[in-house]
């Protein structure tokens, strides 16, 4: 009887330390995806830069800059609402309303003043409603417009 009882009482004990791990390492799982959209706009931070330098002026499609992804992608990626390539894995490629906004704010409040580059990654990390956004510009600095990782 003793026994039985020291057995459920021990699975108790490891099915909660279980599920305390477990969400850490959920968590810990979607940082790790969150790095694909960070080094993939810093790679369209690059091409859009070097693309000014032979051209003076910014691409506006991906086919100008020479960029495109080397492998499946979580997010979709945007220079623009109509410019963009979907997420492989998932086929999104819907322009949200928070990224809608940010594009409009930024296209006509333009740094530096001959403009600048803007481009976008959208993805969804845990197939829940809320979409994981990143955005960066020409000062090549990934910003977390909306976090998929906060409740």
């Amino acid at each position: 009887m003793k026994a039985t009882k020291l057995i459920k009482i021990s699975f108790v004990f490891v099915a909660i330390i279980f599920l305390i791990a477990g969400g850490c390492l959920f968590t810990y799982r979607k940082q790790a995806l969150q790095s694909e959209a960070k080094t993939y706009l810093a790679a369209i931070a690059t091409c859009e830069i070097s693309y000014f330098g032979e051209n003076n002026s910014w691409g506006t499609t991906f086919k100008h800059i020479g960029w495109e992804p080397v492998s499946e992608t979580r997010y979709a990626f945007y220079l623009s609402c109509e410019e963009v390539i979907p997420a492989s894995v998932t086929g999104y490629r819907d322009c949200p309303p928070e990224l809608k906004k940010w594009f409009e704010t930024h296209k006509t409040n333009p740094d530096p003043p001959k403009g600048g580059f803007f481009a976008a990654a959208v993805g969804n990390l845990d197939k829940d409603p809320k979409l994981d956004i990143w955005v960066i510009d020409q000062r090549k600095t990934p910003e977390n417009l909306v976090s998929d990782l906060k409740k």
